[in-house]
């Protein structure tokens, strides 16, 4: 059985086939770049991209949070909290790059 993924192959790489498979993509999460598209976003897509967005807080942020100010202060290992920090940093950035592309779509 041989599994076929259309138009999303090196082979197809001119430009209207390139922007209908990023628009494909993005409307995993819920963004429609398509201005006179017909169809819809599902409601059951919005839930399940806003349950992951508030899981991917709670675990890169909060956790991070905690690690780096509670934990690593009562063990006293700073540089696992640097290394942490700074990851977590460029975290909270995909995060502000996502906002900014669901407000101005």
């Amino acid at each position: 059985m041989k599994l076929s993924l259309g138009e999303f192959g090196l082979k197809h790489c001119d430009l209207p086939t390139m922007f209908s498979n990023v628009a494909c993509f993005l409307r995993l999460v819920t963004i429609n770049i398509h201005k006179n598209g017909n169809k819809r976003i599902s409601f059951v897509s919005y839930v399940v991209v806003t349950i992951t967005a508030v899981c991917y807080i709670y675990i890169n942020i909060f956790s991070m949070f905690w690690f780096v100010f509670i934990r690593c202060r009562q063990t006293g290992d700073f540089t696992a909290a640097s290394v942490v920090f700074s990851l977590g940093t460029v975290g909270e950035t995909c995060i502000t790059k996502f906002i900014f592309m669901t407000i101005y779509k």
